[in-house]
């Protein structure tokens, strides 16, 4: 092994652990154990383990392999149960256990956070506390995720207060269409496992408790800040951008801008992260430094700045990249108290360990995963890039190392860029130029207006000046995303290109990094099987031939798909959320590689390929019996309610109906086709059709 290699791995020993647990989380999500034997062979293990310390010292050489391998056996075993523990639906007490589809219980929730406006609700987060059947009361566990109608008894609602309700909470449903994202395990992992719409007179409140008077104040203080950030900044646009980029609050934020943002690789100054507790860290120690002359002062001072920090992770919200910031601070600042050096690396890994133990299902939040890589690469190959863009002209000084930086965290940040977002931002280099220094000016003037703001003169000035530097620094943002050939879209990698991808970057980094022979061969390697699998995936996208019927509430969509061109029939008539619709149509498009979408004419019968495919409609008379086969035979919401003469007399193969059909046609349906031995295929249960031509 590298010598280089060899300093990262008994320089960073955190990193054998976090490489472990992790192991222990994914194995028991996708391949889930029961607790007991995890439990035997725990114990098993821990004995092993225990048993080597009592080893001869002559001895340990021979049995340190094995000491090593029980180790790392014990913390994926932690992860696995870590996993268990904090599944939701391993508690007995879980409320999905107890939905009863023939009673009408009332639940009984907790408001654990304040309500979030949407386009048509209030939305917000619930503990489920009880569950009362009749007379008696069964106490019960999950999360719920409620939509409010708009009103001011919602707007009433703060974290403490108990609801009463008896409309039954819907299981969140799994995706139902090609390319669409999993939102039932997203939520799942955050604990939610239902939702529910309520309307004024579908719930009640019974009480308020005192247990979140902390969580409270943090949500008083918090609307305070964006009260006179609102009446200071008097453009809607800039506020908006102002709350973002001070605390994180992002529901004013204009999408438009926000894409923007996203599009130049720069979404980052607008995620609470690193960077803003660096810069407040800063402050604050610019502010006490007349105090750090003595040295109990100088602790004390330290001290007072960790707790600054953590009331502003708090303040934020606490999302993992921000936790993982302020531990990474916290660490720093206790090994200085303490006058202990750490190791960046090591220190990195101990806060993603510490942050896993708490959540092990942060390993899957796309903030947790980007915040770690970026800092990671920053960490193994910023020095050898600040060396690189060094000069010794002053005035190149600053930009050469913000360039450097800015490489070095889209090192390892591009394959969850591709997998994630489906995107590369060709214009990171020149958005993180100006946009980073900027926004560091505004969140200066910012914490400065928040501090003057009693006195209304001054703070009305910094207030228009914000205003200012906001806009110039989002029409510098729209510009260089007008920039042609910058933004590489339409990138569909998958999880097994992504790993590769990974391992390229980082032996790439270990062969222009340290001059190595074997990280040139193993980069090279990964590059020609990344390589040939890309190849692979265009071969069979281009000899793909699909027929999809899509799962949508209101319409009805077609897609008759071969290679790379699609040939689709769409009936959106009457349906309110077309955008909702477009929006779906283009992931699974993205997800199937399409390039050439051809509208089909409209009517009651398509011939796609060497299919049939009729579409039943009560306002058309059936075609005449015959003998000709009926590949699909598609049900929706301009089917009649009896459709015998649709199937009597006919070769059908299979029936397909879709999410437009109405309840009662749909079991009419169902119904007569199982009397008949004909196959159904429903999209609302079963989700989307989608069947190989070839």
């Amino acid at each position: 092994m590298h010598a280089t290699l060899l300093f990262y791995w008994y320089r960073t020993p955190a990193l054998r652990p976090v490489l472990a647990l992790s192991a222990g989380i994914i194995f028991e999500w996708y391949a889930p154990v029961s607790l007991l034997p995890i439990l035997l062979v725990t114990a098993f293990t821990a004995l092993i383990w225990l048993a080597i310390w009592i080893v001869p010292d002559r001895l340990q050489k021979l049995v340190g392999p094995l000491s090593l391998l029980a180790g790392g056996s014990l913390f994926f075993l932690g992860g696995i149960f870590l996993c268990i523990n904090n599944d939701i639906r391993n508690d007995p007490r879980w409320m999905g256990n107890s939905m009863v589809i023939d009673s009408l219980p009332t639940w009984e929730y907790l408001v654990v956070e304040e309500p979030t406006e949407k386009k048509r609700s209030y939305a917000l987060i619930v503990n489920v506390l009880a569950r009362y059947q009749y007379t008696s009361r069964y106490l019960q566990r999950g999360k719920l995720l409620v939509y409010l109608s708009k009103d001011q008894q919602a707007l009433r609602l703060q974290p403490g207060d108990t609801l009463r309700s008896n409309r039954p909470p819907l299981l969140i449903a799994a995706p139902q269409n090609p390319g669409e994202r999993n939102w039932q395990q997203a939520q799942l992992m955050k604990g939610i496992t239902h939702r529910v719409y309520l309307n004024t007179d579908d719930y009640q409140i019974i009480s308020c408790s005192n247990v979140f008077n902390t969580q409270r104040n943090l949500w008083a203080l918090k609307k305070k800040i964006l009260g006179l950030l609102q009446y200071y900044i008097t453009d809607s646009a800039a506020a908006g951008m102002a709350k973002a980029l001070l605390i994180g609050y992002r529901q004013d934020l204009d999408p438009a801008i926000s894409r923007s943002y996203s599009n130049t690789g720069v979404i980052h100054i607008i995620a609470i992260s690193g960077m803003h507790l660096a810069l407040i860290g800063g402050l604050l120690n610019w502010c006490l430094r007349p105090l750090q002359r003595w040295r109990l002062l100088k602790q004390l001072t330290r001290l007072l700045i960790l707790g600054s920090l953590w009331l502003f992770s708090l303040l934020a919200g606490g999302a993992p990249s921000l936790l993982r910031a302020t531990l990474l601070f916290s660490t720093v600042a206790m090994g200085e108290i303490l006058q202990r050096q750490g190791n960046a690396l090591n220190t990195l890994m101990i806060s993603a360990f510490l942050l896993l133990c708490y959540d092990p299902f942060w390993l899957w939040d796309l903030g947790f995963q980007l915040s770690f890589t970026a800092v990671a690469g920053i960490l193994l190959v910023g020095r050898y890039l600040s060396k690189k863009f060094s000069h010794a002209r002053i005035w190149w000084h600053a930009p050469g190392q913000l360039i450097a930086i800015s490489i070095a965290a889209q090192w390892l940040t591009t394959p969850l860029s591709l997998y994630h977002f489906h995107q590369f931002p060709g214009a990171f280099l020149v958005g993180n130029l100006i946009a980073v220094p900027l926004s560091n000016i505004i969140l200066i003037a910012l914490l400065l207006l928040l501090a003057i703001s009693p006195f209304s003169l001054p703070a009305t000035l910094i207030g228009k000046a914000i205003v200012w530097l906001i806009g110039v620094m989002n029409q510098f943002i729209r510009e260089v995303e007008r920039i042609p050939g910058l933004l590489l879209t339409d990138l569909q990698w998958e999880l097994p290109e992504t790993v590769l991808l990974f391992i390229f970057f980082l032996t790439l980094l270990h062969w222009i990094t340290n001059q190595s022979i074997t990280g040139r061969r193993l980069s090279l390697l990964t590059g020609v099987a990344l390589v040939c699998w890309q190849g692979s995936h265009l071969y069979l996208q281009r000899r793909q031939e699909l027929i999809v019927i899509y799962q949508l509430p209101s319409s009805t969509a077609i897609d008759w798909i071969k290679g790379t061109y699609c040939y689709s029939s769409i009936d959106s008539q009457g349906t309110k959320d077309q955008q909702q619709l477009l929006y779906i149509l283009k992931q699974a498009r993205q997800w199937f590689g399409i390039r050439h979408i051809v509208p089909l004419p409209k009517g009651q019968q398509l011939q796609l390929g060497q299919k049939r495919i009729w579409v039943a409609d009560k306002q058309r008379i059936p075609p005449p019996p015959d003998s000709t086969l009926i590949d699909f035979l598609v049900i929706n919401r301009w089917s009649p309610y009896n459709g015998k003469d649709w199937v009597d007399r006919r070769r059908i193969a299979k029936v397909i109906i879709d999410g437009s059909t109405g309840t009662h046609t749909r079991e009419r349906w169902i119904y007569m086709l199982d009397s008949m031995g004909i196959k159904v295929h429903d999209t609302k249960k079963m989700g989307a059709f989608v069947s190989s031509l070839r």
